[in-house]
């Protein structure tokens, strides 16, 4: 017997991510809710975010809202979903960091070009359908400032299929996350160039790595641990006394030497109005 693959429409996504967003057994499956802390300290090898305009697009329940306004970024974010949006507005909205969560329905973002220094998309473009990605990236590049960056992860290779799931009831087969694509290295980076940005690193990584520090001390006293934990901390300080330019920190550097990186990582830029027009003059 042959499933029928689910045809997702906005309609499906919303009311997809209006359900999961309200069961209390799933708020440990998102993915800022797992490596939030590593995303942001990630963050921190490309620029420090203190005072900083930062749009967290797709943001689920908050869980990257609360690192970011803890290291003093000024915070917006956009979400599919009415109840996520309105539940974010409440969670946040005494932090005099937070500007506001809003809906985004594919068309156009509420917001004035070039309004952001970041823009942060984390495990949202997989799930965007087809007559909006585009649309959505040239929405995330017009609110970036000339030389703003984006910061976009996606699942590293995914094999959509491992992750399929049938209804029995509609004899419909879909991905269980309502992932519509995968995305490679190369293909993410060439899509994101094709739109007009400037993509400065597209790679794996293992965020889980990056988590580390938000651990316990207690969980972490393991040797090999410590001793994982001693050599990032002197990786840190060369960065700190003698510092490259990203992406040829020490950190991330030695990191991309490592195995089992399943997240895809790309960090693009809004190319400067002087630099784009001299180009053109060129």
């Amino acid at each position: 017997m042959e499933a029928t693959p689910l045809a997702w429409t906005p309609e499906h996504v919303q009311r997809f991510w209006d359900y999961w967003s309200t069961r209390p057994d799933s708020q440990g499956s998102y993915f800022a809710a797992q490596v939030g802390q590593g995303v942001c300290r990630f963050l921190d090898l490309i620029q420090p975010h203190a005072g900083l305009d930062v749009l967290d697009y797709g943001a689920g329940p908050g869980y990257l809202v609360q690192p970011l306004l803890q290291r003093g970024a000024r915070v917006s974010a956009v979400d599919y979903s009415p109840q996520t949006v309105a539940e974010l507005n409440h969670r946040f909205g005494q932090d005099p960091l937070w500007v506001g969560a809003v809906r985004f329905d594919g068309q156009r973002l509420p917001w004035a070009d070039a309004r952001f220094d970041v823009v942060v998309c984390l495990e949202t473009i997989e799930h965007v359908l087809g007559e909006h990605l585009d649309s959505v990236l040239r929405e995330l590049l017009r609110v970036l400032k000339p030389g703003g960056r984006l910061v976009c992860t996606t699942p590293n290779s995914e094999n959509l299929q491992n992750q399929a799931v049938y209804c029995p009831h509609c004899n419909h087969e879909f991905h269980r996350w309502q992932h519509v694509r995968n995305w490679t290295p190369q293909g993410l980076r060439q899509h994101l160039n094709g739109l007009g940005f400037e993509t400065q690193f597209c790679d794996g990584v293992n965020f889980h790595d990056f988590q580390l520090a938000a651990v316990p001390l207690r969980k972490r006293l393991k040797l090999s641990v410590m001793r994982r934990e001693l050599m990032r901390t002197l990786r840190g300080l060369a960065d700190t006394w003698s510092p490259r330019p990203f992406p040829d920190v020490r950190q991330l550097q030695h990191h991309l030497r490592q195995r089992n990186r399943h997240h895809l990582v790309a960090v693009a830029v809004r190319p400067q109005v002087v630099a784009a027009a001299e180009r053109y003059a060129a």
